[in-house]
Order: structure tokens, then C-alpha cells, then sequence
């Protein structure tokens, strides 16, 4: 089975604050407070989506498409779902294997996302960074600046 990166990805709208959202007849949640998502039919839960991510990024994609699309373990329609992608109206009633290059896509831009840093996760870790540190530079979404 080849994954190709022929089509563009659809990602779902974001969802904030308590509201509800249907798109294709599939229904997502999710709650300021709990900050949970909870899994619609056809979908991976949240846990889910997260198991499935870090094992992309802990055995590569030619490993991670053998372990889940060639063994059957899961469809490639629900496996979307996990990397945050909506199934276009056109792909819902057809084959999984149509879904492909969208699942190639996906893949391709979870593994260009930055892993966080699990030590430095609040503005007071960041602060303390600043104040180590000898030479920084600071990118900013305008541009470049050097301090």
C-alpha cells in the first residue's frame, strides 16, 4: 500500500469554550472546563488520537502505516480523525483507499510539528531561561529580532 501526499488536508474548524459542532452528520464536544473531546462514531477518542501520535513519532511512518492501515488494525478513515482531520463529503461513501493521500498528508504534518519541551511548559520556566542565558534570540510571528 503506498500513502501518496497528493491532496490537500482538511483539518477541523477549532473548537473552544462549551459548544457543539456538527459536520457530515458527526458531532464533536468539547468543554472549556474538562477540556475533553469526546469521539463520535467513526472516530478515535482523545487518549486515542495521543497513543496514536507518539507512536508515529516513536517508530516512523513506514513502521507506523504497517502496524495500523497493513494489518487491518484500524481504517484509514477513522485513523484521520486522530491526526484532527475531517473526511471531505466526496470521500465519506467511498473506499478507505481513497482516503490515502489525505492520510499521507496528515501524517507528513504531525511529523513536522515541534515537540514540546516537557521541562519548560509555563512563563515562569521560560523567564528562567532568559535569565541563563547568554546569547537569545527571539522569533517572533512578524519577524526576526536579535537581542
Amino acid at each position: 500500500m503506498v500513502i501518496s501526499t497528493s491532496l490537500n488536508f482538511f483539518p477541523f474548524p477549532p473548537l473552544g469554550g462549551s459548544q457543539r459542532r456538527t459536520y457530515l452528520g458527526i458531532t464533536r464536544f468539547r468543554t472549556r472546563e474538562l477540556n475533553l473531546t469526546c469521539a463520535a462514531p467513526g472516530e478515535v477518542t482523545a487518549h486515542e488520537a495521543e497513543d496514536y501520535r507518539a507512536r508515529l513519532h516513536e517508530i516512523g511512518p513506514d513502521a507506523f502505516i504497517k502496524e495500523t492501515i497493513s494489518r487491518g488494525s484500524i481504517s484509514a478513515k477513522k485513523l484521520l480523525s486522530a491526526f484532527g482531520v475531517k473526511i471531505p463529503a466526496f470521500l465519506v461513501d467511498q473506499p478507505d483507499e481513497t482516503c490515502y493521500p489525505l492520510l499521507g498528508l496528515a501524517i507528513q504534518r504531525e511529523l513536522n510539528k515541534r515537540p514540546r519541551l516537557r521541562d519548560h511548559q509555563t512563563l515562569d520556566d521560560a523567564a528562567e531561561l532568559l535569565k541563563k542565558s547568554k546569547r537569545v534570540i527571539i522569533i517572533t510571528g512578524a519577524g526576526v529580532s536579535f537581542t
